[in-house]
């Protein structure tokens, strides 16, 4: 596509593929910096943002033909997250026939190999129950491999029944901090509720419980752990107050960052049995 191009629309198509319009945009501020700098004429954008956006449409449907080939050549080892985005990428490219024949190529296969890896994240999310493997079951079934999808609610029932007898007063601190980090973030963690949680819980244990009670609430309340407000946009729905008289004005204090949600860690093949 880019060959076909005149010398002067070239410039601008490369800088297409590299960020789209944005990506010209700052091309032509960083060029206007350096002719100023040099004292020489600067250059009007205009025009050459008016190409961009008209090359634009052609450069996308390129880019994607291009990912769209690779995809199909690697068809059957491609990560499904990338073949999901180039599936996802086609609704925006030009309608043709040959874009749509290819485009409903790849999104059979996409559909066909979720279908295949679904069932196989099924089969062995059953085989690490059955085995016992609690902690590595309730990690695996957070991951389907088709997002949202539910697990049948034999084996829901049975990896809800085997995560509940794995708490136990008696196991090591380590252990219940291990199968708190997995259950908080499984999709059977509501119906878990141990029969007995240690007596005296030390601070290993409670910073555990603290750090996934958002997820676990009625299990953290058990310990006495409340989960901390949601942060966020949803906290700032209402109207600040103002104060009764003008404050002096001070500088402003940086906000602090947004806490961001643990997601599961790491463990050992002797942690998961």
């Amino acid at each position: 596509m880019v060959a076909t191009l005149s010398e002067a629309e070239r410039p601008i198509a490369e800088e297409l593929l590299r960020g789209g319009v944005p990506a010209v945009r700052s091309a032509l501020e960083r060029q206007n910096e350096t002719e100023r700098s040099e004292g020489r004429p600067t250059i009007d954008p205009g025009p050459l943002l008016t190409l961009a956006e008209r090359l634009w449409p052609r450069v996308r449907d390129a880019e994607w033909r291009d990912r769209a080939d690779a995809a199909l050549r690697d068809i059957e080892e491609l990560d499904l997250r990338d073949l999901r985005s180039v599936v996802v990428a086609s609704e925006g490219v030009a309608r043709d026939d040959d874009t749509r024949a290819i485009a409903e190529q790849l999104r059979s296969a996409l559909t066909r190999r979720v279908d295949a890896e679904q069932q196989a994240w099924l089969a062995e999310l059953g085989a690490l129950v059955a085995g016992g493997r609690v902690v590595a079951a309730l990690r695996r079934s957070a991951r389907p491999p088709k997002a949202g999808s539910p697990i049948p609610e034999e084996l829901a029932t049975s990896l809800a029944a085997a995560t509940t007898a794995s708490f136990t007063p008696e196991i090591a601190t380590q252990r219940w901090v291990t199968l708190l980090d997995a259950l908080a973030h499984a999709p059977v963690r509501a119906r878990v509720s141990p029969d007995e949680i240690p007596a005296e819980p030390d601070e290993e244990l409670l910073a555990a419980v603290r750090k996934v009670a958002d997820r676990l609430p009625e299990l953290a309340a058990r310990f006495g752990v409340t989960a901390a407000p949601a942060s966020g946009p949803a906290r700032r729905r209402g109207k600040p107050s103002r104060p009764a008289t003008p404050a002096k004005p001070s500088a402003p204090e940086s906000p602090a960052p947004p806490a961001q949600e643990a997601g599961p860690t790491e463990v050992s093949d002797s942690e998961e049995s």
